[in-house]
């Protein structure tokens, strides 16, 4: 991770409220905003299978990736994970995919970068 991703983090941090280390478990947490700055940082799109939310919650810190990435001063693509996997395409993957594996603040990531690949139809 480079000083200009922590830096672009920190930043974000700041503009969802979220002071120290008090992540909301509603919302997203340190990983993510290292996703989000990264894929910010180097122009790519990003892919999420976090549900959307249709409105801002009232407290920022409950904000999920779709909606940190759509707030007009972060501005990154957020992607639709389940819409890829069922619409069969050749998709550029120089984007970040966040996948959760487990759900919850535990969630692993999976990037991947600079690769074409197939979307499997199912």
């Amino acid at each position: 991770m480079t000083a200009a991703v922590l830096s672009e983090a920190m930043r974000i941090k700041a503009l969802l409220g979220i002071n120290d280390d008090r992540y909301s478990p509603k919302g997203v947490d340190e990983n993510d905003l290292f996703i989000i700055a990264s894929a910010k940082l180097n122009g790519r799109e990003l892919i999420s299978n976090e549900g959307r939310q249709l409105a801002l919650p009232q407290l920022m810190p409950n904000c999920k990736i779709p909606a940190v990435c759509g707030l007009p001063i972060v501005n990154v693509s957020c992607l639709d994970f389940v819409l890829h996997e069922t619409v069969p395409r050749r998709l550029p993957i120089n984007v970040f995919v966040y996948v959760s594996l487990t759900g919850g603040a535990s969630s692993r990531t999976r990037t991947w970068t600079d690769r074409m690949t197939t979307c499997p139809r199912r």
